[in-house]
């Protein structure tokens, strides 16, 4: 005698059920759980310190591999990366914006925006700013973004920023601010 064909479908469905419910749980874990031990913040500015480090675990690996990141070792190089500028909300391109800071303990560092997909905006650039661009006899400077000369936020969507600082020294403060200034 054939089993009644309800039974299978209790079976496709528990299946179909438990992979549904394993991807969010591991999008979960990945995404809101296992970053907390790693994460290093100043202010909007973070960083997952265990980055390209034989001491990661299993979560930091796999968000690291599920974000692209190909990063060198803190010795030679720290990536921080913010979404939300110091007034808690989100970086849009819609929007004009005030880099200010003093020089970081570092050989060199630069700040590149990223678009919503976490890719280079679709536009000609530039990209970045960098300690090079900066008046090296000043002890502050302050940039407005979007600029032809140094970020270009066309096409950027709600972007995020990325500061690497390359050979850093201790690191005990970002003093690397981004203020709104206006919106069209």
């Amino acid at each position: 005698m054939i089993p009644e064909f309800s039974f299978f479908k209790k079976i496709i469905l528990t299946l179909f059920s438990g992979l549904i419910l394993g991807a969010v749980l591991a999008f979960a874990a990945l995404n809101l759980i296992g970053l907390r031990n790693g994460l290093v913040s100043f202010g909007n500015w973070h960083s997952l310190a265990l980055t390209a480090s034989p001491d990661a675990g299993i979560w930091e690996r796999a968000w690291i591999a599920g974000h692209g990141l190909f990063a060198l070792p803190k010795e030679a190089a720290i990536y921080f990366t913010r979404t939300k500028d110091d007034s808690g909300k989100l970086l849009s391109d819609k929007c004009t914006y005030i880099i200010s800071g003093s020089d970081l303990p570092a050989e060199w560092w630069s700040i590149t925006a990223y678009d919503e997909a976490g890719f280079l905006p679709q536009n000609p650039g530039p990209y970045s700013l960098t300690k090079t661009q900066m008046n090296q006899s000043e002890k502050s400077w302050s940039v407005e973004i979007p600029d032809e000369k140094t970020i270009n936020l066309r096409e950027a969507g709600n972007f995020s920023l990325m500061l690497r600082i390359y050979m850093p020294g201790k690191i005990q403060a970002l003093p690397i601010t981004v203020v709104l200034k206006a919106c069209r």
